[in-house]
């Protein structure tokens, strides 16, 4: 990369972006759909609710993602990726999308019977979220074509068949949100991704699924 930073690299390479390449996590939020976590029968939480992934689980098209033996129960979960643009601590709203360097549809693949398992015993999601290629992204769109990141819609098929289909809109918690909550949790670095959160829809997923 010579002497550019990585997130000029990443500007000037959008179209062979490969997003391990920089930051140190993948901040994730759950339930951050309501119909999402009534068809998982999940209350809607009055916080953002957190975990991490590895940057180890991001793959790029066309992957493959690794499916782990029984008795796991593999679901896909599409969301919106948010790129950190510079080192954000403790931050106010107006200076979340100001921010954000730009944006990338994600995978967030999750083990349900070990979150099942990890629920009932009390403990982290890292065994059902963090497998190695468990986070597939896209090309990073950078922010300047995204006007409004609360008005985008996602979608998944899986072998041809329409899966997930929301918007962001119907998100619990915001963009600006999230990045302002989080920031006051933990330091978000230039290169850090924040997984925004999943519609209704999720299912399982196969070997040989496309």
């Amino acid at each position: 990369m010579g002497t550019m930073g990585p997130l000029k690299y990443l500007k000037n390479r959008v179209g062979d972006y490969f997003v391990n390449q920089v930051g140190n996590k993948i901040v994730c939020v759950g339930r951050n759909y309501k119909k999402h976590a009534n068809e998982l029968g999940n209350a809607v939480p009055s916080s953002p609710l957190l975990f991490l992934k590895p940057t180890s689980s991001y793959i790029r098209p066309p992957g493959p993602i690794l499916i782990p033996p029984a008795p796991a129960d593999i679901h896909h979960e599409v969301e919106l990726g948010v790129l950190i643009g510079k080192r954000l601590s403790r931050i106010s709203r107006d200076q979340a999308l100001p921010a954000v360097a730009g944006y990338v549809c994600a995978v967030d693949v999750t083990d349900r019977e070990a979150q099942r398992v990890a629920k009932e015993r009390g403990e982290p999601w890292t065994l059902a979220k963090g497998r190695d290629s468990f986070c597939p992204v896209s090309d990073l769109v950078l922010a300047k074509r995204v006007p409004d990141p609360n008005k985008v819609g996602l979608w998944l098929s899986v072998n041809g068949e329409r899966r997930q289909e929301g918007n962001t809109s119907e998100m619990v918690f915001d963009v600006e949100e999230l990045i302002t909550y989080i920031s006051g949790v933990m330091t978000l670095n230039e290169g850090d991704i924040i997984l925004t959160g999943t519609p209704e829809g999720v299912g399982p997923l196969k070997p040989g699924d496309k």
